[in-house]
């Protein structure tokens, strides 16, 4: 998966695009809204990495979270994962991925992709206690491919 390719995804799982405007709908929601971004982006960054009160609660399940971590977040863990996985490529046989405590997925999409693992059943598990994480990289990774 490409850049593009992720961008297209993340634009179907958040509706497409701005009819009215001919424009990607994840645009059009920065747009209009982007105090709610930095605020979402802030509170993911300082929940994650300044006071850590984010890991082990159900953030996904708050809209304007879930949006701000699409946006930033998962492609950004997905280069970070790409980049760390290529130096694996070609010297290892992976034909699984087991993702333990995977959040919405970014770094099982950089596994599936960098082995090349797309159309492999039963190839990609992911485990997290997140209900709403697990639907969005369900989503992501696309219905019947995720065990």
């Amino acid at each position: 998966m490409d850049t593009a390719d992720l961008q297209a995804t993340i634009e179907r799982t958040y509706g497409g695009r701005d009819r009215a405007r001919g424009i990607p709908a994840t645009v059009a929601w920065i747009a209009e809204e982007v105090g709610e971004l930095a605020w979402g982006v802030g509170t993911l960054w300082d929940g994650f990495t300044g006071k850590r009160t984010l890991p082990g609660e159900g953030y996904l399940s708050k809209p304007e979270l879930l949006h701000a971590y699409a946006l930033y977040y998962l492609p950004r863990s997905y280069v970070q994962g790409r980049l760390a996985l290529r130096h694996l490529v070609g010297t290892a046989k992976v034909g699984r991925v087991l993702d333990l405590g995977c959040g919405p997925g970014p770094l099982l999409l950089a596994a599936r992709d960098a082995f090349n693992l797309k159309d492999q059943p039963g190839a990609l598990w992911a485990v997290d206690h997140d209900a709403q994480a697990l639907k969005l990289v369900r989503e992501l990774v696309g219905q019947g491919r995720l065990d």
